[in-house]
């Protein structure tokens, strides 16, 4: 057999492989399930080093959106989209917004009028609470951005926290004396005590299991977590943390993990058991600043200075992302199960 020829059929037999590999990834990709984003707020030093960061499973980046400065970011469930605050930029031309990102990095609207680091979507309806304050209230938006209503009696709105059960929200407002709010989703008040104190600038102090609307809040002055009913009885009280900053529930089994910060040491995530028991305290090489269970596979994404850690359900580190500045908060979308959708992300991620 002549060398053309037997290189012309190598060629040919490689090429084949190659087809085949690439036709069962994309099978397997297609009968795999929905895909999972990871958005990220990464908080720059200075004025327009913020940016809005879209991530794959695996922690690759898709896009990062800049912004001036921002707070507490949320998704639209029904979209993808991504609601975060703009208080300032360098050139002040974007200022006091609440912004509408659509899932490719496009931004859908700005919404002038509110300075704000803090706003929470509701799963339900794609609305978007929004806490100001300079005005001392809470602002209920469609996810169109149109307001539904106002709600008045906060000093200065720290976190927001939406019940999935009945849309209720919980807000931990921080001004001395702290107070923990609950207000139902027509804006009508529930139930009101003071606390130990939040921090002003930790977009995650509250946590509501969406299977038992039980409530979880950080006690920044002592130290203690804190569990209440949805009625406000006090279930558990957790101390013998330095200085807990966020708190996140797996939705799964109701597993609950708590950002501790310390200036004295590395800080440490820690996870409590649906009853506040401790089960594990991971300890980092930075300070954790905020620590958020993906609702939909259970790992933990933590953000440190400079990096952000992806953690698996049971606290083993999986990974650790660099690049970044100061991730403080982390929000998380999943794709719809339909082929279509799943071949317009193959190549995305894959």
């Amino acid at each position: 057999m002549k060398p053309k020829i037997v290189v012309t059929i190598i060629a040919l037999i490689t090429t084949y492989i190659i087809g085949c590999c690439m036709l069962v990834v994309i099978l397997n990709f297609l009968l795999s399930e929905p895909v999972t984003f990871t958005w990220v707020m990464d908080r720059g030093a200075l004025l327009n080093e913020t940016y809005i960061v879209k991530m794959c499973p695996d922690g690759t980046r898709i896009l990062d959106v800049q912004f001036g400065q921002s707070g507490a970011i949320g998704v639209d469930p029904f979209t993808g989209s991504v609601w975060a605050p703009e208080l300032n930029d360098r050139e002040r031309i974007n200022e006091d917004q609440v912004v509408n990102i659509d899932a490719n990095g496009n931004i859908i609207n700005r919404y002038n009028g509110y300075r704000t680091g803090v706003l929470a979507v509701d799963p339900n309806d794609g609305s978007v609470w929004v806490g100001l304050v300079n005005e001392h209230q809470l602002v209920k938006l469609d996810s169109n951005g149109e307001i539904i209503l106002r709600v008045y009696g906060f000093s200065a709105p720290a976190a927001i926290a939406i019940d999935p059960i009945d849309s209720s929200v919980w807000v931990a407002d921080h001004t001395p004396p702290s107070t923990l709010i609950h207000i139902a989703a027509n804006g009508d008040e529930l139930f009101r005590m003071n606390t130990t104190g939040f921090w002003s600038s930790a977009y995650h102090q509250v946590a509501v299991d969406p299977q038992t609307g039980y409530v979880w809040f950080i006690g920044a002055n002592e130290g203690k977590v804190y569990q209440l009913s949805s009625r406000g009885d006090l279930l558990a009280t957790i101390d013998g943390f330095d200085r807990p900053v966020s708190v996140s529930i797996n939705p799964s089994d109701g597993g609950v993990w708590v950002a501790d910060f310390s200036v004295e040491s590395q800080g440490a995530i820690v996870r409590l058991d649906p009853d506040g028991e401790r089960i594990r305290s991971v300890v980092l090489d930075n300070p954790p600043r905020v620590a958020i269970v993906n609702p939909y596979d259970g790992t933990i994404w933590v953000g440190i200075e400079e990096a952000l850690i992806k953690l698996s359900d049971d606290g083993e580190i999986l990974e650790t992302l660099t690049g970044f500045t100061l991730p403080k908060s982390i929000a998380f979308y999943q794709t719809s199960d339909d082929v279509l959708t799943k071949l317009s992300l193959l190549f995305t991620c894959w």
